[in-house]
């Protein structure tokens, strides 16, 4: 069961986003709550026919009449179903609806994520990705677990830098060669080079700070894991994108960087011989990892290669051109661009940038925000009097296994949001005894007090975003409208395999009656039983021999006529035609052998016709697959039929034809 649920949740989650593809006729209709049909007495609006019509007929949702009456056709029949399954009470069932609460917890939970966090991430890591910015940057560091005073002196100092380059006019890379703690800054002055969005993961507010300064300008100081950063944005250009290239590497061998370079001239005069890339690669290339691939490296974007190397991969004109000889600090290069590939549309870049998205700090600070709007949406108050005296009382074994609650204070709110909430010092306190190892783990590097506001901020935002879910079937129709069908789809799903699937499979009286009455004839088709030979043996002539005995005699008289150093197995199969061409192209007459084939060194192999089998009924057991198919189909049938009376359906012509394209 668990099986087919998830089977059924994943069709619901994946063809969701078919619904985004209806064409623009489907918003006429999208919050059309005329009913459209009866199924017994369940009214179908227009809004939720029009929902699952367009989602499942994507682009072919056309609104034609013969579109829409067949859908409706298929609809009606499905509804029928679901009718059957709460008459059942099948919506009644505990474990059947544990699943169900289940997959709403997860498809909540994702739905929330997709609309309240990562739709606006997604959309700016895009826009951003369309361009690449040159920057610099210097860095005073803050090592995990700094004490507040360390902070704080940091702070200062990235403040008194900032200061000296805005209002004091110092050169910024003299500053960073003097004050950075990045160790490259001593060489390069803080120069980072070309940057796009995503690049460094965790670093979304250096980013953010690269996208949101102009060329030539200096940013605020900006916060990251690192520690305090002044970003300088030196140029601007439209994004590289990504390069799909192959290259051929030779090495300075013991410093004779002439010698390297006179070989990759005497490839290239090869390569534009016209010699194959690959070919040559594999044979003189002395970059291992990529040699016995024919010098393939991949797809490559920008700052992964040392800029050298880069610069000549992006700057080859066209598919399938080289470039220069190119030297890199590993030696001298060929290249070879395969392809290349830029951001082109946001549908198409969305499922890509998505998973780099929530894996990337920005998630965390996007969900954070969402916190606050949502904090602000349903009223949150934050009793401050009593979450500053709960925390007076903490001792020193808030951050050990030894910790107990304080029961004195444990009806003392702490906040209320919503409708009437409301979370007392007992509710958190009771949330705190399950995070035992996380405040340990938090005491080692931070006060008891600090450990305490972070554990109560994540309990605040665990509850308010759980609020959130439990409102989403209010709030977004279209999370209603999922939701209603899947839950449908179970219940139908379950329906149908009490009353067809394991009826088919377990009512044998029923199957061998089907099977005996029914219009649909069983055959087997023209067959033939053949003996299959395999003899192992030095000689051809040998086996030859052999398959001519055989067109007479036993399968024992030719095993005893083999010589010394051979070998014969059998083996009896059965084929129809079309199955095997060896046996296609046999005369299927008794006693006849087909020619001698060698399928390796050493083996031998021909087949000798046995028997003619003429076309035949197949038996039950023979046709037990194909039959239960069938005898499933039949009591789907039946069973529709008995629904339809049971069920009236009715439509309403006139809101049929309003919704007609």
């Amino acid at each position: 069961m668990r099986f087919l649920l998830s089977f059924v949740l994943l069709f619901v989650m994946s063809s969701a986003l078919m619904a985004q593809m209806a064409p623009p006729h489907a918003e006429r209709v999208k919050y059309d709550t005329r009913t459209l049909m009866t199924v017994g007495d369940i009214d179908v609006s227009v809004a939720e026919f029009a929902y699952i019509y367009g989602k499942n007929n994507a682009e072919k949702a056309d609104y034609s009449e013969a579109s829409v009456r067949d859908y409706l056709d298929l609809y009606s029949t499905f509804k029928l179903k679901v009718a059957e399954a709460r008459a059942m009470k099948l919506d009644t069932v505990p474990s059947l609806n544990n699943e169900l609460n289940g997959y709403r917890r997860q498809l909540a939970s994702s739905y929330l994520m997709d609309n309240g966090v990562n739709e606006a991430l997604l959309r700016e890591a895009f826009d951003r990705s369309k361009t690449d910015k040159n920057v610099s940057h210097i860095l005073v560091l803050v090592k995990d677990g700094a004490t507040p005073d360390q902070e704080a002196k940091a702070k200062q100092v990235i403040d008194q830098l900032h200061l000296e380059i805005v209002k004091g006019g110092k050169s910024f890379e003299a500053l960073a060669k003097a004050s950075s703690q990045d160790p490259s800054a001593k060489e390069n002055g803080g120069r980072i080079g070309w940057m796009t969005a995503l690049q460094f993961p965790g670093l979304y507010d250096f980013e953010t700070a690269a996208y949101e300064t102009a060329v030539g300008e200096v940013s605020a100081p900006v916060r990251t894991r690192l520690g305090w950063h002044i970003v300088k944005v030196n140029d601007s250009r439209p994004a590289r994108g990504e390069v799909e290239a192959a290259h051929i590497l030779i090495r300075p061998k013991d410093g004779d960087k002439a010698a390297a370079k006179k070989k990759l001239e005497a490839v290239e005069a090869r390569l534009m011989a016209g010699e194959d890339f690959g070919k040559v690669a594999q044979e003189v290339s002395e970059h291992v990892e990529t040699r016995a691939r024919g010098g393939y490296i991949g797809f490559f974007g920008i700052g992964k290669n040392v800029a050298s190397f880069e610069d000549a991969a992006f700057g080859i004109k066209s598919d399938g051109g080289y470039s220069d000889i190119v030297e890199s600090p590993a030696g001298y290069h060929i290249i070879k661009r395969i392809s290349v590939r830029k951001p082109t549309s946001y549908q198409r870049e969305k499922s890509k940038l998505k998973n780099k998205v929530q894996r990337d700090s920005r998630f965390e600070k996007a969900k954070s925000a969402f916190v606050v709007q949502l904090k602000d949406e349903y009223n949150f108050k934050l009793k401050e009097a009593n979450v500053k005296a709960w925390k007076n009382k903490l001792d020193k074994t808030f951050v050990t296994y030894g910790w107990k609650p304080n029961t004195e204070q444990e009806n003392q709110v702490l906040f209320t949001y919503g409708d009437r909430r409301v979370f007392t010092v007992f509710d958190f306190e009771g949330w705190l005894r399950t995070k035992a190892s996380e405040r340990i783990k938090m005491g080692r590097i931070e006060s008891k007090e600090q450990v305490a506001s972070k554990l109560l901020d994540r309990y605040i935002g665990e509850q308010i975003i759980g609020y959130e879910e439990s409102q989403l079937e209010r709030k977004y129709p279209e999370f209603k409208s999922l939701m209603r069908e899947f839950e449908e789809g179970i219940l139908q799903f379950e329906a149908t395999r009490m009353n067809v699937w394991d009826k088919a499979s377990q009512d044998s009286v029923g199957l061998a009656e089907f099977h005996a009455s029914s219009d649909k004839v069983y055959n087997w088709p023209e067959r033939v039983e053949v003996t299959k030979y395999t003899i192992e043996s030095p000689s051809k002539s040998i086996a030859e021999k052999a398959r001519k005995l055989a067109a007479k005699k036993s399968v024992k008289t030719v095993e005893k006529k083999l010589k010394l150093g051979s070998k014969l197995t059998t083996e009896e199969l059965t084929f129809a035609k079309g199955v095997d061409p060896v046996i296609d192209n046999m005369s299927w007459k008794p006693k006849s052998t087909s020619q001698l084939d060698q399928p390796k060194d050493g083996v031998f192999v021909f087949y000798r016709v046995d028997k003619r089998l003429p076309e035949m009924k197949k038996t039950l057991g023979e046709s037990r697959g194909f039959v239960i198919a069938d005898y499933q189909n039949f009591l789907n049938d039946r069973w529709v039929e008995s629904l339809k009376k049971k069920y009236p359906i009715k439509i309403n012509d006139e809101v049929f034809k309003s919704i007609l394209r």
